[in-house]
């Protein structure tokens, strides 16, 4: 969803966190943890203000709706599930 919405990609993955960690690696470890928390705060802020995100998928790039504003009802018909 970061490069679909953001144009940026995350710096890791999880699997690779693990390992920095097992090997002491503390300093990349954070490096990576404050760049995943960035990119989702910034997915959020955007889904907020623009009330979707976007993501890739085999036919392109595709747009789902979201709330984060909970003052804002949805129609209880509609699923914004990510899953």
């Amino acid at each position: 969803m970061a490069q679909a919405t953001l144009g940026v990609g995350k710096s890791g993955s999880g699997l690779q966190a693990i390992e920095l960690y097992k090997n002491g690696q503390i300093d990349e470890l954070r490096s990576y943890c404050l760049d995943d928390v960035k990119i989702t705060k910034e997915l959020y802020e955007y889904g907020k203000l623009h009330g979707s995100l976007k993501y890739q998928d085999l036919q392109g790039t595709k747009e789902v709706l979201v709330n984060f504003n909970p003052e804002i009802k949805q129609p209880e018909s509609l699923n914004l599930s990510l899953f």
